[in-house]
């Protein structure tokens, strides 16, 4: 793989940039398996103690439980990556899983918790989303606390959640996705107990303690047709296009991630879209504003790249696999990357021409399943 990594985890020292270090570093396993490595089979609701951090990769064999030191837990045969209805992504942290004996659930995969999507979106502090029968409206989506519903909106309509499952963004009008340029957005952040008007096309991705947020956006009518806006209390917000490739229909980004402020230098982790319609994971540097590709400058231009989230040490999880045009990746699987050395590790690695999706757990603060009691079913 063209890109690099030590293995290590730490951050480097800030000012380093990952195009520019050529003492970074590629780390692969030895040896590339000819088949995926999935462990033995073991039940949705019936886990083994798993680590705080890791990935759970959707193969054909089912959904694999990969530690983030690359130790494989096991598969649950079956089972799949599944969000909830409505929901346009879901962020790093809890797992959208699904099997035919539980349905499409949320799974934190520490604790083993598996809460049913008919209970609802797990938020922090205890709140949910679900369609509410007891709400007055059956036909709207609410925010509840456990005492009260604190917003609604339609059905219909989509829906996005920040990566802390702190902020929720909706759509003031039903339609897809793409359409929603023009549509007036509304969110609320739990955390300060605030409504929020954001501007048509743009929805709150990521909140900081100091009210920062980073929010993705989207516009088919203009150019470069989705962006990124990160905006501070007090000051503008700062612009970064996520540029497109080639004469293809512009693509609402489906995450985008902004680094924790314990580095020196912040970084987003952000889709773009490239030549055959290719997705591709991106690093942007807060300060000097420079997209950076993930793996490297020499990464194939045909592989594929889905940006899965920010680990609690600081690097980017990433999913690399073959594209929609010839060219194979060099070698697919999980990749970690730390933004500050451009160092990259495969972490789990798959065969050539494996179809796979993947997902971060993580910690989610303000979220803890399985101390949870029964919530309101849909």
């Amino acid at each position: 793989m063209a890109a690099c990594a030590s293995g290590t985890g730490q951050p480097a020292p800030s000012g380093t940039d990952p195009s520019r270090d050529k003492d970074a570093v590629t780390q692969t396993p030895e040896g590339a398996p000819g088949e995926a490595d999935v462990g033995e089979a073991m039940a949705l609701d019936a886990l083994p103690a798993l680590p705080d951090e890791g990935v759970a990769v959707e193969l054909d064999e089912g959904l694999v439980f990969v530690g983030l030191d690359g130790t494989v837990h096991g598969h649950v045969p079956g089972a799949t990556l599944e969000s909830v209805r409505g929901l346009q992504h879901a962020p790093a942290g809890l797992v959208p899983a699904s099997d035919d004996e539980h349905g499409v659930g949320w799974l934190e995969p520490p604790t083993g918790a598996f809460w049913p999507g008919h209970q609802g979106t797990p938020l922090m502090d205890a709140a949910t989303v679900l369609l509410d029968p007891h709400a007055g409206s059956p036909d709207a989506y609410v925010i509840r606390r456990p005492e009260e519903a604190v917003a609604q909106w339609d059905r219909d309509a989509p829906w996005w959640l920040s990566a802390d499952h702190r902020t929720v963004t909706w759509a003031t009008c039903p339609g897809e996705p793409g359409d929603m340029a023009a549509c007036p957005m509304r969110g609320h952040d739990l955390d300060m107990s605030a409504d929020l008007d954001l501007d048509p096309g743009c929805w709150v991705a990521d909140a900081r303690g100091d009210f920062t947020q980073l929010r993705v956006c989207a516009d088919q009518d203009a150019e470069p047709g989705s962006w990124l806006e990160l905006a501070t209390p007090g000051e503008g917000p700062r612009r970064y296009e996520l540029p497109r490739r080639g004469d293809m229909p512009p693509d609402m980004p489906t995450t985008a991630r902004f680094l924790s402020a314990e580095l020196s230098r912040g970084w987003i982790l952000a889709p773009t879209l490239q030549e055959c319609e290719v997705r591709k994971a991106a690093l942007i540097d807060v300060d000097m504003g420079e997209l950076h590709p993930i793996l490297g400058e020499q990464e194939p231009l045909t592989a594929a790249s889905l940006a899965l989230g920010w680990t609690g040490d600081g690097r980017a999880a990433v999913l690399v696999h073959d594209g929609p045009c010839a060219e194979e990746a060099d070698d697919p699987g999980v990749w970690l990357v730390n933004p500050t050395t451009g160092d990259s590790e495969l972490m789990y690695g798959l065969p050539p021409d494996t179809t796979a999706d993947a997902h971060l757990w993580r910690p989610v603060p303000g979220i803890d399943l399985s101390a949870r009691g029964e919530g309101v079913e849909e």
